[in-house]
Parts: C-alpha cells; structure tokens; sequence
C-alpha cells in the first residue's frame, strides 16, 4: 500500500461481493468503483490461473510418481 495515499482494503476479490463491500466503504465515484471492480477482477482471475497451475503440477507430480512404482 502506498503511504501517502488515502488507500482503502476492500474486502475479498470476490465479485459476488463487491456490491455490499462498495457500499460497506460508502463509495460514491464511479471511476474509483470502475477500477476497484477491474483490479478485483484481475486479483480473482489471476489467483484462480494459479490454483489451476498448482492443481495440473501435483497431478502430474502424482501421476508420475504412479508409474515408476
């Protein structure tokens, strides 16, 4: 987070929250909530590819581990 900035944690980057979490923080301008709902968007997207990468690298791992016994 920077510093010198009035910056504010929203909540989860989940986008089924993001109205109740918006409204939570009293948010009225709609360029900030634009790029809230982009970066949120971004996080989720970007941590799902990586659960996906993590899930194809154990059952790889596993599987060959499988074949060599």
């Amino acid at each position: 987070m920077d510093s010198g900035g009035a910056a504010h944690r929203v909540g989860s980057a989940d986008p089924r929250s993001f109205k109740t979490e918006l409204d939570r923080l009293g948010l009225k301008d709609t360029a900030a909530i634009d790029r809230i709902n982009e970066v949120a968007s971004l996080v989720d997207r970007t941590h799902r590819a990586e659960l996906s990468r993590t899930y194809e690298l154990t059952r790889s791992l596993k599987k060959g581990l499988g074949l060599s016994i």
